[in-house]
Order: C-alpha cells, then structure tokens, then sequence
C-alpha cells in the first residue's frame, strides 16, 4: 500500500475582529468630519471679503488695464 504524504494544515489567517473593523471605520468617518469642518472655516471669513471685492469692482465700473490695451493692440488689422 502507498502511505500518502501527511498533509500540513496551512496556517490560518487571522481574522479581522469586527470591533477593529468598527472602530477603524469610526476614525475614518471622525477624520472627513474633521477635515470638512477645517476646510469650512476659512471659507467663511473669506466670503464677505470676496463680497465686499466684487461690489467695488462692480462700482469701479470698467478699467482699462494692460491686459486689456495688450489684447485691443494684437486685434488691430
């Protein structure tokens, strides 16, 4: 009779723990939160100022700056 070689049983892989699943997935959530409220908070003070930029402009009416004397200068025939 043949003797079959014995068989090894593989190591098995850990298994991941549904605590560390649910407590990763809690720190990545947390995380977002955090940089969504970072990213929110300089828009904020940075909102009234643009306001306030573009009613003056809009006041100042149109100005004619270089860029525009260089573009009506390559139009000309």
């Amino acid at each position: 009779m043949k003797q079959e070689p014995s068989r090894v049983p593989a190591p098995a892989a850990s298994p991941i723990k549904r605590r560390g699943v649910l407590l990763g997935s809690g720190a990545v959530a947390l995380a977002g939160v955090a940089a969504t409220i970072a990213a929110r908070g300089g828009q904020e003070e940075a909102a009234p100022a643009q306001a306030a930029a573009r009613q003056q402009d809009a006041a100042d009416g149109y100005r004619l700056t270089d860029h525009v004397k260089r573009y009506y200068e390559t139009i000309r025939i």
